[in-house]
């Protein structure tokens, strides 16, 4: 426990209930979504605003108290675990909406606000945030910017990086930095809203942003397309992309095993095909015109069948029908639910590379771990593959990681795409970052938190 005088201390300092070393208070932010063993921290404090948190970060730093940044904890990289020995400091109460521009079309918002309630924000203006998630209820907006989160549209807008415009940091000394910039043009100096965008919290705390939003696109069509192969999958991507690239807003794969394992647990009143097919992809068009899009979408698809590139396409009907085909595609976390322990990958690559390293990967680990169980699936638009291996000996998931990544190393993929490194892959880091990107990752973190007490031992081995 926190030692009692700076409970008193900090009580004192920050007021409104802020902290709080309840047990069950202490339970219940003693893990994220990872399986990271959870670890009960010495204190939990819920800031109101910025101004508390500098307060609260200036005693941190002053008396060396380790600090382990919280949003919704729905990382899978373990870096809102708390490790030995922290205090979480939670943004959860800092979740206003503070304004909308809506001519502009730009949001300012508190880190601690969800991706849906900011979504749902936007939609009530017109418009759209265009991130997206399938944690969207859970996961905050300054933990999406924390770890750079990318999700299910990025083959259209972009990483969360491309859609902010300012920040507003707490520094580990307390200092507040940054600027709630609105422009879509600022080169005045360094923009330092990069140093905070996808370093998972360890070079200071997102408090604000100011998001780009786009205007919305009232309509959409979601397509369920079987195929014998990935080759062929990239050929109907490259076809869409040619053809119909202002539309398409997500392009979505799923490997037998990940599809057929998700179908079961869904227990539908019957299978989307009526065949078994090698790999499956979701693809999504959005515009104004619900009737073009459809058209367009038969059109395109009926194409792509005649060429030999799909074997067999469903196209949705209705926004039931999307729904429902989205929901194979989001099953995910009702599959890791299932199939504990397990290890999360994330890895990018070009994705002419991506069958060979599917077929690599889960040769070698069906050799040296023959109870394994293999599943695939990922964003095809932008190169990330999704890998979840399930193994019965939890001891031995570091080892099965350690060869899972090694070989993407090797093929000069990235070990993350966006989840981010936390503490589950900070051991492998120098597989994607050589050994001079990594001293200076280490040296920003020195010079930004010479204390070394905020998020200790996330990305880096320190």
């Amino acid at each position: 426990m926190l030692h009692s005088s700076h409970i008193q201390c900090l009580q004192t300092l920050l007021g409104d209930g802020a902290l709080n070393v309840d047990p069950d208070m202490l339970t219940a932010y003693s893990k994220d979504w990872s399986s990271v063993p959870a670890q009960l921290p010495l204190a939990v404090v819920k800031p109101h605003n910025s101004a508390q948190v500098a307060k609260f970060m200036q005693y941190c730093h002053k008396h060396a108290i380790n600090i382990v940044i919280q949003g919704g904890r729905t990382g899978l990289c373990g870096g809102a675990t708390p490790q030995r020995n922290e205090v979480v400091l939670s943004l959860e109460r800092m979740n206003h909406i503070v304004s909308v521009d809506e001519k502009a079309m730009t949001m300012t918002v508190e880190a601690g606000a969800t991706l849906e309630q900011v979504q749902n924000k936007a939609l009530e203006f017109g418009l759209d945030f265009p991130l997206d998630l399938s944690a969207r209820g859970n996961c905050t907006i300054g933990g999406n910017a924390a770890t750079n989160a990318g999700g299910n549209r990025v083959i259209k807008f972009g990483m969360m990086r491309d859609l902010v415009l300012g920040i507003e940091a707490v520094l580990p000394n307390g200092n507040i930095v940054g600027g709630l910039n609105s422009m879509m043009k600022n080169n005045a100096g360094f923009d330092l809203k990069h140093l905070f965008i996808g370093s998972e919290g360890s070079l200071g705390i997102i408090t604000q942003l100011v998001l780009k939003l786009v205007p919305r696109s009232d309509e959409s069509v979601v397509v369920l397309c079987a195929a014998t192969c990935l080759d062929n999958l990239i050929l109907l991507l490259s076809k869409l992309r040619r053809e119909n690239a202002q539309n398409l807003s997500a392009f979505e794969v799923m490997w037998a095993d990940y599809f057929d394992a998700v179908i079961d647990i869904q227990q539908l009143a019957r299978k989307p095909f009526a065949a078994n097919y090698a790999i499956y992809a979701l693809v999504e068009f959005q515009g104004q015109d619900k009737a073009a899009l459809q058209t367009m979408s038969e059109t395109l698809l009926g194409e792509a069948i005649e060429q030999g590139l799909v074997e067999d396409v469903i196209i949705a009907q209705s926004l039931q029908d999307n729904a429902d085909i989205w929901a194979i595609r989001e099953a995910i976390a009702e599959l890791l639910s299932r199939v504990k322990p397990f290890i999360a990958f994330d890895i990018s690559m070009p994705i002419s590379d991506m069958q060979d390293f599917v077929n690599t990967s889960k040769q070698r680990v069906a050799d040296k771990y023959p109870k394994a169980r293999y599943f695939a699936f990922g964003h095809l638009g932008d190169g990330n593959l999704h890998l979840t291996i399930s193994y019965p000996h939890p001891e031995q998931l570091h080892a099965i990681e350690d060869e899972v990544l090694k070989i993407a190393g090797k093929m000069g993929a990235s070990i993350s795409g966006e989840h981010g490194i936390g503490v589950v892959k900070k051991d492998f880091l120098k597989y994607s970052r050589s050994d001079s990107e990594i001293a200076l990752m280490k040296a920003m973190k020195n010079m930004m938190d010479p204390n070394n007490i905020l998020n200790v031992g996330r990305v880096l081995n320190t």
